[in-house]
């Protein structure tokens, strides 16, 4: 390396190349993927276990290889100037499709990111590699062993939750998210693991984000007994997506506290059930959103009244009475936004009809709402309820609206979209991921 012109690059300027091939190698591990899995983004939902069969290719020696571990072979130079960047090496990804060598690296990421909050996605991608739940035991060694690392940040893939425990993720985790398909796991087991999970989540905090992307087939509920529930004191925000919600997504809101709650997001996502079944998994859901809101009956000192600032439904196809859903749209004073999203089809009609003010009645059905996101709702369905709410509680602040099965339809006047202060007409989404939809990741149309 003495006569190499790369010898001779100055160690700042080293540094900042480094800094970018972290980055370029972040954007890369995420990329990969799509192409990899018949189209579908890495992380939402495939069909026939996607996302656990490797293709041909999954084995190559050079999948996913950390760039970062290559460059430090290359001179003692190159490896003491690397070392000496501690924060490059607090993002990571896990992909067992590496086998062994994943977890060496790993672990050199974990010696060399020092002190820093880490970032860390484990992603379960070969099965042939991995030891299956069913047969794992905890006396097996740790995946980070010696003292616990400061994970601020989890992502789950694949890899079931039996795999942790609170004091190896210690006080530092804030964000979480779990995408695992349980469906053909033994009922027993899963009952037992549903309920290391909660035990999983009770032991953890500071946790702020919270998202279960969870396949578990089980209708025996958690069994928690609601006089001693689990409580996360400091969540904000959270996510449940699942094909088949279940008694377990009603069961979840019932036996977790989580008194600062303000961010709620719910995605059924599609799959080839009845729609008698999702009719009656919603209204357990619904119900136990009408409980949990309804200051009466949440006016003992240990229970946790639910407010609210943002609501989003996607995939929720909902048929439940009208008085069921204007309850709830009543006891949620404080909710701002809300998103009818995607996926519904004509079910979203309602929980758009609502929001309609009913004339004798005092109390306004979502009284504080500035923001309206609106997926497959009729356009005459949405100009009458957005023209009556303007009558009773004045402008939305911000319409957002995708027309795209009405958009040849002049028969309804769009005259309706000036009793708004902001109307945006949604073009083409990202993707229709519950995160791409709340984040708002769309073009939209002059």
């Amino acid at each position: 390396m003495n006569n190499c012109y790369i010898d001779r690059l100055a160690d700042d300027l080293l540094c900042i190349i480094f800094k970018l091939i972290c980055e370029e190698e972040h954007a890369a591990f995420y990329d990969s993927f799509p192409q990899k899995l018949n189209g579908s983004h890495w992380d939402d939902w495939g069909d026939d276990n996607d996302y656990y069969r490797p293709d041909p290719s999954s084995h190559d020696s050079n999948f996913l290889a950390s760039t970062l571990i290559s460059a430090m072979k290359v001179c003692k130079r190159w490896e003491c100037v690397l070392s000496q960047i501690p924060s490059i090496w607090s993002t990571f990804q896990l992909s067992f499709r590496q086998g062994a060598t994943s977890l060496e690296h790993a672990r050199t990421f974990l010696r060399l990111s020092g002190s820093n909050p880490l970032k860390i996605t484990l992603l379960w991608d070969d099965p042939n590699w991995i030891v299956p739940i069913e047969y794992h035991y905890h006396s097996e060694p740790s995946l980070f062993p010696g003292s616990v690392p400061p994970i601020r940040d989890l992502l789950l893939f694949g890899t079931h939750w039996s795999w942790l425990s609170a004091s190896m993720l210690s006080s530092t985790l804030v964000n979480l998210r779990m995408h695992y398909d349980g469906t053909y796991a033994d009922n027993d087991l899963g009952y037992k693991l549903d309920n290391a999970l909660l035990q999983l989540l009770g032991g953890l905090p500071n946790l702020r984000s919270l998202a279960l992307e969870l396949e578990l087939e089980l209708e025996l509920g958690f069994g928690l007994d609601d006089k001693r529930p689990i409580v996360l004191p400091q969540l904000s925000s959270l996510s449940i997506k699942s094909r088949l919600m279940g008694n377990w997504t009603s069961d979840f809101l019932r036996c977790v506290r989580m008194p600062y709650l303000c961010i709620l997001t719910l995605d059924e996502a599609e799959r080839g059930y009845t729609e008698t079944h999702r009719t009656r998994t919603h209204e357990g859901i619904l119900r136990e959103l009408v409980r949990l809101t309804d200051p009466d009956i949440m006016e003992d000192s240990d229970s946790c009244l639910l407010q609210l600032v943002e609501l989003h439904l996607l995939n929720f196809s909902h048929r439940a009475n009208a008085a069921l859903i204007r309850r709830l749209y009543t006891q949620m004073i404080t909710l701002e936004v809300l998103t009818l999203g995607p996926g519904a089809r004509d079910d979203n009609v309602a929980l758009t009809m609502g929001l309609l003010p009913r004339y004798g009645l005092g109390d306004l059905p979502l009284p504080g709402l500035r923001t309206l996101i609106a997926f497959d709702v009729p356009k005459d369905v949405l100009r009458h309820v957005v023209s009556e709410r303007a009558l009773v509680a004045g402008s939305l602040e911000e319409l957002y609206y995708e027309d795209r099965e009405n958009e040849g339809n002049t028969s309804v006047a769009n005259d309706w979209q000036d009793q708004v202060e902001t109307y945006h007409r949604i073009d083409s989404v990202e993707s229709y991921r519950y995160s791409d939809i709340v984040s708002r990741r769309w073009s939209e149309l002059e």
